[in-house]
């Protein structure tokens, strides 16, 4: 979806705030009738529940029982000035299809949201040697590539298989917990049934294949090729698929 259409109203409130806010409205439409897309308000409930259950801010959590024991060391919904002065600048396109460096909003990583809101569908800025390893911790069923274990087996599963049943969504692809995952063989871009991943609303691109033991992570901050579905996740997903060789974990 275009960044524009994900704007929340509460994008300038703290989490805790934001949630409250959220959860004080009404539910679109009764549970397994219809299926829609949250980019933001989904994910800051779910932060919110977990909130609750360890006593900890969103961001100490991710930081103690996922980003410190898989050495995730450049990751933070608030980067420092070091940090900032190595993100990859948001790029346009001009109506002449030059591109063009666009200005994020004073301190945001993400649209307008404060680095407070820790959105939990889309605030953290990353590294791509940061990602790969969550990715990789996700194509071993919850163990990174150190040996620590950070998710259990079943929860990984419960990521990787569908959950909206069919007649409420068709397609090749079918959500799971929080990823999207392929169901059907005729998936156009290579991927077989069983892989999952996500995309960002800029461009970053993610997969897992747990069959083959293979993960791709591709990062990018575009403002016209983003989202599910854009031309060059599209197009890295055909050539991995095209070029496998029965994967390897170097």
């Amino acid at each position: 979806a275009p960044v524009d259409a994900v704007l929340s109203s509460t994008a300038k409130m703290p989490h805790k705030e934001a949630v409250e806010a959220i959860t004080g409205n009404p539910l679109s439409f009764d549970p397994r009738t219809s299926q829609a897309y949250s980019a933001t308000d989904a994910f800051d409930v779910a932060a919110g529940i977990v909130e609750m259950i360890s006593d900890m801010p969103f961001d100490e959590y991710l930081k103690k029982n996922i980003f410190d024991p898989l050495e995730m060391k450049d990751t933070t919904f608030a980067p420092s000035s070091e940090q900032w002065s190595r993100m990859v600048p948001m790029h346009n396109r001009t109506k002449d299809g030059e591109n063009q460096e666009v200005p994020m909003p004073e301190g945001c990583v993400f649209a307008d949201f404060i680095p407070e809101r820790m959105m939990a569908g889309g605030g953290l800025a990353v590294t791509a040697q940061d990602y790969i390893r969550f990715a990789d911790m996700l194509c071993f069923e919850g163990v990174g590539k150190n040996g620590k274990r950070v998710l259990s087996s079943k929860a990984v599963r419960n990521m990787a298989t569908p959950h909206v049943p069919d007649e409420i969504y068709m397609g090749h692809e079918r959500w799971g917990l929080g990823m999207r995952v392929i169901i059907s063989p005729d998936y156009a871009q290579g991927l077989h049934v069983g892989c999952f991943g996500w995309s960002g609303a800029y461009g970053t691109h993610f997969w897992v294949d747990p069959e083959n033991k293979v993960c791709a992570v591709m990062m990018k901050n575009s403002l016209f090729d983003g989202g599910a579905g854009n031309s060059s996740a599209c197009s890295l997903e055909r050539d991995v698929s095209a070029s496998m060789d029965g994967g390897r974990r170097d």
